[in-house]
């Protein structure tokens, strides 16, 4: 079963289990939505627990899949910030 839709939402059966720490851990989303960057790293966040979770759950060939697909989306996050590096130096 997965945990995300393509949309990235998350499904009912992993949110539903204690609808009180649902209800602490979207008050808290909302809050950190309101800061500067909060919109930013949440969906940092989100993407880093989804990707966890598709390699943990995967079988073998979709954990390795998913894993190949961490590793480059990180690398490319540091090509991009070193890039911004090298663009206020000059």
């Amino acid at each position: 079963m997965p945990l995300c839709g393509r949309n990235g939402a998350v499904s009912g059966a992993v949110i539903g289990l204690l609808p009180v720490a649902q209800e602490a851990m979207m008050a808290e989303a909302d809050s950190l939505a309101q800061t500067p960057f909060g919109p930013t790293m949440l969906r940092a966040i989100g993407r880093t627990y989804r990707s966890q979770a598709e390699i943990a759950l995967g079988n073998f060939f979709e954990g390795s899949v998913a894993a190949m697909r961490s590793k480059g989306a990180t690398f490319k996050s540091q090509m991009h910030a070193a890039g911004l590096a090298l663009k206020v130096r000059s």
